[in-house]
């Protein structure tokens, strides 16, 4: 009787085998690679959904710390945004179809911290806009959303 004390695979199988592998890692390596520019445009809208979020809670602090006085800056015009930034004037044509106003509003004061737009913001014009509604809420909208309609938060 005859007994095998290993078993080796043939030639033919071990081709096999990394022909299988090779192919497999083709795939997944076209699948991560595939239209690389939406993958980017989703993690550029996760990080403005952040920023939003983080400005909406910074606004909130000072209004809570201030016992319930809005930011100073802050306009009473609620069909108006404000774009955030340093800049003068510019600010209007900066964020697509929401009415904004010509002078961005600078929160250099406050404890309130702009962050800047993934893709097109600068210290000028963030790329972030807020306005108080009508109702006294707060609402603050990222200016160039990419793969969703529009990011917007209000409180």
């Amino acid at each position: 009787m005859k007994r095998f004390s290993s078993h080796k695979p043939s030639k033919i199988r071990v081709r096999i085998f990394f022909g299988i592998l090779t192919c497999l890692v083709c795939v997944f390596a076209l699948v991560l690679t595939a239209d690389p520019e939406r993958r980017f445009g989703f993690l550029r809208d996760a990080t403005r959904r952040q920023g939003v979020r983080q400005i909406l809670s910074d606004i909130e602090f000072v209004r809570r710390s201030e016992n319930g006085a809005v930011t100073s800056g802050i306009d009473a015009t609620f069909e108006t945004f404000q774009m955030l930034g340093t800049a003068t004037d510019g600010c209007a044509h900066t964020c697509g179809a929401i009415p904004t106003e010509d002078a961005c509003l600078t929160l250099q004061d406050s404890w309130i911290i702009s962050p800047k737009d993934p893709q097109s913001g600068t210290e000028e014009q963030t790329g972030y806009a807020v306005n108080r509604t009508a109702s006294g809420r707060m609402e603050v909208v990222a200016c160039h959303s990419e793969r969703t309609r529009e990011i917007r938060l209000r409180r």
